[in-house]
Protein backbone atom coordinates (compact mmCIF):
# COMPACT_ATOMS: atom_id res chain seq x y z
CA UNK A 1 0.00 0.00 0.00
CA UNK A 2 1.34 3.40 -0.98
CA UNK A 3 1.20 6.32 1.40
CA UNK A 4 -0.56 9.59 0.62
CA UNK A 5 1.05 12.05 -1.77
CA UNK A 6 2.87 15.06 -0.33
CA UNK A 7 0.04 17.35 -1.45
CA UNK A 8 -2.22 15.52 1.01
CA UNK A 9 -0.11 17.03 3.81
CA UNK A 10 0.60 20.50 2.49
CA UNK A 11 -1.85 23.15 3.65
CA UNK A 12 -2.10 26.40 1.74
CA UNK A 13 -2.10 29.80 3.48
CA UNK A 14 -5.89 29.97 3.72
CA UNK A 15 -6.08 26.49 5.23
CA UNK A 16 -3.34 27.31 7.76
CA UNK A 17 -5.10 30.58 8.62
CA UNK A 18 -8.32 28.68 9.31
CA UNK A 19 -6.49 26.15 11.45
CA UNK A 20 -4.67 28.86 13.42
CA UNK A 21 -8.01 30.57 13.93
CA UNK A 22 -9.43 27.36 15.38
CA UNK A 23 -12.08 27.01 12.69
CA UNK A 24 -12.80 24.16 10.36
CA UNK A 25 -10.67 24.45 7.27
CA UNK A 26 -11.08 22.67 3.95
CA UNK A 27 -11.45 18.95 4.40
CA UNK A 28 -12.52 19.39 8.03
CA UNK A 29 -9.06 20.49 9.22
CA UNK A 30 -9.47 21.77 12.77
CA UNK A 31 -6.89 23.07 15.21
CA UNK A 32 -6.09 20.99 18.23
CA UNK A 33 -3.30 21.11 20.77
CA UNK A 34 -0.73 18.67 22.04
CA UNK A 35 1.50 18.81 25.08
CA UNK A 36 5.11 18.03 24.21
CA UNK A 37 6.45 14.92 25.95
CA UNK A 38 10.06 14.07 26.75
CA UNK A 39 11.87 13.08 23.54
CA UNK A 40 9.37 14.82 21.23
CA UNK A 41 10.47 16.98 18.31
CA UNK A 42 8.50 18.58 15.49
CA UNK A 43 9.83 15.82 13.23
CA UNK A 44 8.67 13.04 15.57
CA UNK A 45 5.23 14.63 16.01
CA UNK A 46 4.95 15.19 12.25
CA UNK A 47 5.91 11.56 11.58
CA UNK A 48 3.20 10.35 13.95
CA UNK A 49 0.62 12.58 12.25
CA UNK A 50 1.71 11.68 8.72
CA UNK A 51 1.47 7.93 9.33
CA UNK A 52 3.67 4.89 8.97
CA UNK A 53 3.73 4.93 5.16
CA UNK A 54 4.62 8.62 4.81
CA UNK A 55 7.77 9.55 2.94
CA UNK A 56 10.36 11.93 4.41
CA UNK A 57 8.98 14.62 2.08
CA UNK A 58 5.50 14.07 3.54
CA UNK A 59 6.85 14.30 7.10
CA UNK A 60 8.77 17.46 6.18
CA UNK A 61 5.57 19.05 4.85
CA UNK A 62 3.70 18.24 8.08
CA UNK A 63 6.64 19.53 10.14
CA UNK A 64 6.64 22.80 8.19
CA UNK A 65 2.89 23.15 8.78
CA UNK A 66 3.41 22.55 12.52
CA UNK A 67 6.10 25.23 12.60
CA UNK A 68 3.76 27.69 10.86
CA UNK A 69 1.00 26.91 13.37
CA UNK A 70 3.35 27.60 16.28
CA UNK A 71 4.91 31.05 15.90
CA UNK A 72 5.48 31.10 19.67
CA UNK A 73 8.21 28.47 19.15
CA UNK A 74 11.21 30.56 18.10
CA UNK A 75 13.50 27.59 17.35
CA UNK A 76 11.72 24.48 16.05
CA UNK A 77 14.70 22.41 17.17
CA UNK A 78 14.07 23.43 20.77
CA UNK A 79 10.71 22.30 22.08
CA UNK A 80 10.48 21.23 25.67
CA UNK A 81 8.36 18.78 27.65
CA UNK A 82 5.28 20.61 28.84
CA UNK A 83 5.18 23.04 25.88
CA UNK A 84 1.70 23.16 24.35
CA UNK A 85 1.76 23.27 20.56
CA UNK A 86 -0.98 23.76 17.99
CA UNK A 87 -1.61 20.80 15.71
CA UNK A 88 -4.22 19.86 13.15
Amino acid sequence: MKGPKMNDYTLNDAELSNVVGGTDGPGGVTQSQQTVAAGDSFWRIAKQRAGANASNADVAAVSKNLQTLNPQIKDPNLIHPGDVINTY
